[in-house]
């Protein structure tokens, strides 16, 4: 009970923020029938038969007059409360989450929405692992994880304010291996809601793309990034020791545009779990020290918002060295980063948090700081 009062406090404070804008906006209910994904074949836990969470939100539709905000189609940021039923109450438990959003455009017909929608935020699960009392859940290691949901949505508007909304989802639970076992909780699914538009009334033209003035955009189009980071895990024995992991990224970068822009260069990485498992079982140090460091090319895409910038990267291993211990030739990565210095900064210092991983299975999380220039 504890939990669900500290996020139903929380929750409650960001409405009460929220409706202090003064700007016109929606609240919002959903339920979503949904099927629990098994993506570990050494899953110890019996599939739960069914899944479903339902969903409160407000939400308003970016309405400045920055740069951005026209350039990204005015987005829908919303803020998001979910309990999440998981069908396995003795082993699984259930999910209770809070998290922001934000939803684009793809296209509208008259009073019909078709939008992507994406957020990230934090929730807690009620069962995690435990050697006695639940041995057998291998998906979570620990109470607190991150939430992640991707969703397709297609809003059409029944009567003045009120619309219907339907859709699918992926949510996914995870806490980064900060600690094991980590296979994660994934589940797939329909929605189908109810939001009330408060203020304005729905028409045509809220829905109509407002076009980006390419007057302001700036003519330079090349640049470069540094950037060091720092991230942590826990080694693959339940409740063992947690292990740094240091990398560098230096790369040149081609702006799209102001708020979109490709990064393209190299990636140094070092492994202190992988070095110490290797020197803990009699591997010579200066071995295990280059089964511990791994080289890579990177390409990534910048998302900028203002001064949040979020960022997809893949990277393809190298052969150097040559005895390296990754076993996979690509890995993933997904950045959130801050500017929090002026933007007509010709070198813009930036800090912010990723999370890395090989397909499904993820590697560490961590913190970066860099610049681009």
């Amino acid at each position: 009970m504890g939990c669900r009062r500290y996020l139903l406090v929380l929750f409650l404070l960001v409405l009460s923020w929220f409706y202090c804008l003064g700007q016109s906006h929606s609240v919002g209910i959903s339920y979503s029938p949904s099927k629990f994904i098994k993506h570990s074949k050494k899953s110890t836990f019996d599939t739960p038969s069914s899944s479903y969470f339902w969903k409160t939100n407000i939400s308003h539709k970016v309405s400045g007059n920055s740069h951005w905000h026209r350039y990204w189609n005015r987005p829908t940021i919303s803020y998001n409360a979910l309990f999440f039923d998981i069908g396995s109450d003795e082993v699984l438990g259930k999910a209770y989450a809070v998290f922001p959003s934000m939803g684009f455009d793809i296209f509208a017909f008259r009073k019909t929405q078709f939008l992507f929608q994406f957020g990230t935020g934090l929730g807690y699960i009620t069962k995690k692992y435990d050697k006695l009392s639940n041995p057998t859940n291998n998906a979570i290691g620990s109470n607190w994880n991150n939430i992640t949901q991707l969703g397709l949505t297609i809003n059409q508007v029944l009567y003045k304010n009120l619309s219907l909304s339907v859709g699918t989802h992926l949510t996914h639970f995870s806490n980064a291996r900060t600690s094991s076992p980590n296979a994660g909780i994934n589940t797939v699914g329909y929605v189908i809601g109810l939001t009330q538009r408060i203020g304005k009334t729905y028409t045509e033209d809220s829905f109509k793309f407002k076009t980006f003035n390419d007057s302001i955009y700036n003519d330079k189009k090349w640049g470069g990034e540094f950037l060091l980071g720092y991230g942590i895990s826990e080694a693959a024995d339940i409740g063992g020791p947690k292990y740094g992991t240091y990398f560098v990224n230096a790369g040149v970068s081609y702006a799209i545009s102001p708020f979109w822009k490709l990064i393209s260069g190299g990636e140094y990485e070092y492994s202190q779990s992988t070095f110490q498992f290797l020197y803990q079982n009699f591997i010579p140090e200066n071995e295990a020290k280059q089964r511990a460091t791994n080289t890579a090319i990177y390409l990534a895409t910048d998302l900028i918002f203002g001064k949040l910038a979020f960022r997809v990267q893949t990277g393809y291993y190298l052969r150097y060295p040559s005895i390296s211990e990754i076993d996979v030739p690509f890995y993933f990565k997904i950045n959130f980063n801050v500017y929090p210095f002026p933007d007509d900064w010709k070198a813009r210092p930036y800090i912010g948090v990723l999370l890395k991983s090989h397909i499904a299975i993820a590697q560490y999380t961590g913190i970066v700081s860099g610049v681009s220039f």
